[in-house]
């Protein structure tokens, strides 16, 4: 291949030095890149079979299902420490509930 970005034909793109390919190489709704890393954990059994249970049920595969469980517990996280960081603030504009927040912005 050569190395700038643009097509490369079969739908695939160069971006870099990653190549990306469309959903329909494997099924699934998102692009995605060979340049991916690789992650080992260990499951305990009750959450091993969670995990098979819900590939089952949604016809993911264990990674897709683990890889979207990280972006929303990473998400999860980014946004209470932006709510750590906020709370001084809105404490020193009398906003100490939702509700006093929902009586300002409604």
């Amino acid at each position: 291949f050569h190395r700038s970005n643009g097509y490369v034909g079969n739908g695939c793109l160069i971006s870099g030095r990653d190549v990306i390919f469309p959903d329909s190489y494997r099924g699934g709704t998102t692009m995605w890149c060979m340049n991916n890393r690789s992650l080992t954990i260990r499951l305990d059994e009750e959450l091993e079979q969670g995990l098979e249970a819900a590939c089952a049920d949604t016809g993911l595969s264990r990674g897709e299902i683990v890889r979207d469980a990280l972006r929303r517990q990473l998400q999860l996280m980014r946004f209470e420490r932006l709510r750590r960081q906020a709370l001084p603030f809105g404490e020193t504009a009398g906003w100490l509930t939702d509700d006093d927040v929902f009586a300002t912005v409604s």
